[in-house]
């Protein structure tokens, strides 16, 4: 079929990679909150892939080869002799995609499953049953209060919501402030107590109730530990003298419909008159096009379109803005959300990245109490924020999270829309199959925001505004810096642990290639900045278009050769050297016991490029092993990069740790983060996070899971890596069930209180080992070379 606009071929997804005008009989998929559902798919027991069914099992995007890979409960050891004085599981992996959409991943019962270890590149084999954020949790409070000074009113809420209010039924006094916290407590309080814990930080912060009031709207949780707040009802609770007072409650409702937001945006303007209006949005985030808010009762949460109804219908707009909005909830530090709520407050509180299961720490509103500003106020929040998951973390073995939050001035993101309007007014005209590869790797190279789900079928597809924005500097200095201007006034404050985190996100496709026909279309429903708008619609034509920059890639003719000294090298013609995004090494171990089985033991992006086609694997005949502190014994591993920078490579190493039984229900699946750079060229271990990271929302695992590991709950940690019959003709970018049927993973486990260090040693003596060369190319398919021996 052609195009309706410009005449060009439509690719597979029904979009024109020339103009990005899309064929509506396209992308059809389940609706979500009125809105279509991009990562839903239907199932039916049947993954569908390119128009293929999979019979149920794991399909591979082009994104990522083999990542996700539960084990499904199917467990089928063997037993084998002692690996290096310990226990090897030798495990047969059958491969069943998990009910839900995209992205894929696991209920959150963190049990049953398995994850391969193993990983080629960030591209070949990601090892795992999904990727996972770390989430740090305070000490739980016994939060079940008897104190006999604890007040309840009990009263009813009008079910309807009044659209509007203009006046304040009373005068307010000078300098006082309302704080509003939407509080749906969903699994962060059933299963973890989250909001209980927040609400005791708020009781015990101290601040003077006669200049804030701070009023609570809790619902969508079936199990509260606080047991002031009814389950089977919607409140409204004021602190009052320390303690929580009930002010009015109606039967459980809906926390995913706007207008219970609304009306309690009306409530607190009537009922509490102040100078000032603040609110605070309180649970998960699933960023622009998933919104926020999760209601466990009834699996809704509050779409971008239906926050904005939900504030149109307040008082809060025109000239009564809220001075700020805050999500405590993951990845809302978006343009898209900032754009949608710039008619409603003055500032935005939010945070780019996930936020740990802790989240806010509350102790600050007694510093806020006499600030006016959303600025101010804002960085108080950000400072104690930062403050305290940093204590907490370096407080916990392991603890690992990418932390940061921002305060944005909403006054300025108009101005921050026209810089990105103009910016991308010059890239469109520029933009063209033969530029293409240069925008696909400025896109690629900038900062990955949820880089714990990115590089899978399951990113998120943010990246760092700013950081694009430098990016983009090298061809356009003048729009680009433009841009850079107008995000320096709007982001006003912010702070992260991570470089490149500047403040603010943008969507961009790339990853999540094979659902752009659905996310494109949801992204000209924002209305927001239209000529960035069309010029995602076209690169995603590109990246999508299977006819598009046809190079071949024969591994028959990809022959490795070793150098003089342990290193090898392969050359690429012109075409494949112009395609080329990234390009990886992987070592394999030949099995001696099973023919034409390899062990894939190591990966690395440590490769060279002479600017003629030849690239050069950065091998030094050693392999990074896990060696156990203890008795100094090596164990092999395989790993995944999950984000390379000038100055660092981050790799994933997939682990279990259990207590007594590797297949309890108490063992958790895991990442440790190994960081390779100048100062740690061994590697360095920054922490752990647990795999299995989603919520589930019957089938809409949108939502990042927000818990943490303590690895002092288990006793043993099992590493591990897969033996698989390597053919150089298998296709790394759509999976291919008769290649990897033999796919085997080898544990090996210790005790954790033996301790364990990552360290660069030579390969085994008396072993064959061979390297292969993984390319990706600029649609992120990925390619690999022949097999050459060098030991």
């Amino acid at each position: 079929m052609n195009c309706k606009a410009c005449g060009h071929a439509l690719n597979q997804y029904g979009i024109c990679p020339v103009c990005g005008w899309q064929d509506p009989s396209y992308g059809q998929q389940p609706s979500y909150n009125g809105q279509q559902m991009p990562y839903q798919q239907p199932y039916s027991g049947q993954q569908m892939y390119n128009q293929q069914p999979y019979n149920g099992q794991q399909m591979y995007s082009g994104q990522q080869m083999y990542n996700q890979q539960p084990y499904n409960g199917q467990q089928m050891y063997n037993q084998q002799s002692p690996y290096n004085g310990q226990q090897v599981y030798n495990q047969q992996m059958p491969y069943q995609q998990p009910q839900g959409s995209v992205p894929p991943t696991p209920a959150p019962k963190k049990k049953k499953k398995w994850p391969l270890f193993a990983g080629i590149g960030g591209c070949v084999v990601v090892l795992a049953i999904g990727i996972a954020l770390i989430v740090t949790k305070r000490p739980i409070k016994d939060l079940t209060n008897d104190d006999s000074h604890t007040t309840t009113e009990h009263s009813t809420m009008s079910p309807t919501t009044e659209a509007s209010v203009t006046e304040h039924p009373q005068q307010a006094e000078a300098g006082t402030k309302t704080v509003m916290i939407y509080m749906v407590g969903s699994d962060l309080e059933s299963q973890y107590q989250a909001a209980s814990t927040d609400i005791e930080e708020m009781l015990d912060s101290g601040y003077d109730e006669s200049k804030m009031n701070v009023l609570i709207y809790t619902g969508g949780c079936s199990n509260w530990h606080n047991r002031d707040i009814p389950e089977d009802a919607n409140s409204i609770l004021k602190i009052e003298n320390g303690s929580l007072t009930e002010l009015t409650s109606k039967d459980a409702s809906n926390m995913g419909d706007p207008s219970n937001l609304t009306e309690f945006l009306n409530y607190g303007y009537t009922n509490y008159p102040a100078e000032q209006y603040d609110l605070i949005l309180w649970n998960h985030g699933g960023g622009a096009f998933f919104g926020y808010g999760f209601d466990e009762t009834t699996n809704d949460s509050l779409t971008l379109d239906e926050l904005d109804q939900a504030f149109a219908d307040s008082p809060f707009h025109d000239g009564n803005k809220l001075e700020f909005i805050g999500f405590d909830a993951c990845l809302m530090a978006n343009i898209e959300t900032a754009h949608t709520l710039s008619p409603y407050a003055n500032y935005m509180v939010a945070s780019q990245e996930s936020e740990p299961g802790s989240g806010w720490s509350y102790s600050f509103l007694a510093d806020i109490e006499t600030l006016q500003s959303g600025k101010d106020i804002g960085q108080k929040i950000v400072d104690s924020y930062m403050q305290d998951t940093t204590d907490y973390m370096n407080s916990m073995p392991f603890s690992y999270a990418t932390i940061c939050l921002s305060v944005l001035d909403l006054s300025q993101v108009e101005t921050c829309e026209m810089a990105l309007n103009d910016l991308f007014a010059s890239v469109n005209k520029d933009f063209n199959e033969s530029t293409y590869p240069q925008f696909s790797s400025m896109r690629k190279n900038s900062k990955e925001i949820a880089a714990a789900y990115s590089y899978t079928e399951g990113s998120y597809d943010v990246i760092d505004l700013g950081d694009y924005a430098l990016h983009m500097k090298s061809i356009y200095p003048a729009e680009s810096g433009a841009l850079s201007d107008a995000l320096n006034k709007m982001i006003v404050y912010s702070d992260a642990n991570e470089s490149k985190i500047n403040g603010v996100s943008i969507y961009h496709p790339y990853y999540t290639k094979q659902y752009v026909s659905s996310l494109i279309p949801m992204y000209t429903t924002f209305d927001f900045a239209e000529n960035y708008t069309s010029y995602i619609s076209r690169f995603a034509g590109m990246l999508t278009d299977t006819n598009a920059f046809a190079v071949t890639w024969n591994p028959e003719d990809l022959v490795p050769t070793m150098n003089d000294d342990s290193t090898f090298s392969v050359t690429l013609n012109a075409e494949q050297s112009s395609a080329l995004q990234n390009a990886y090494f992987v070592i394999a171990k030949k099995d001696q016991e099973k023919d034409g089985m390899y062990d894939l033991v190591a990966l690395s992006s440590a490769i060279s490029n002479d600017g003629t086609g030849k690239l050069t694997a950065g091998f030094d005949g050693q392999i990074t092993y896990m060696q156990n502190d203890t008795t100094k014994e090596n164990y092999e591993l395989m790993y995944t990069v999950q984000e390379k920078t000038d100055t660092y490579t981050r790799y994933l190493i997939s682990s279990i740790l259990y207590n007594d039984d590797i297949e309890g229900d108490d063992s958790m699946y895991a990442y440790f983060v190994l960081e390779v750079s100048n100062e740690h060229p061994e590697g360095q271990i920054l922490g752990a996070y647990p795999i299995d990271n989603y919520i589930n929302t019957e089938g809409n695992e949108i939502f990042p899971e927000r818990y943490e590991i303590d690895i002092n709950d288990y006793q043993n940690v099992a590493f591990g890596y897969f033996s698989h019959r390597f053919t150089s003709n298998e296709d790394l970018t759509n999976f291919n069930d008769a290649d990897w049927a033999d796919l085997t993973i080898n544990y090996s486990s210790f005790p954790i209180s033996e301790g364990f260090t990552p360290i660069r040693d030579a390969l085994l003596a008396g072993e064959e080992y061979y390297g292969m060369f993984i390319f990706e190319d600029m649609q992120g398919n990925r390619h690999c070379s022949s097999l050459v021996q060098i030991q």
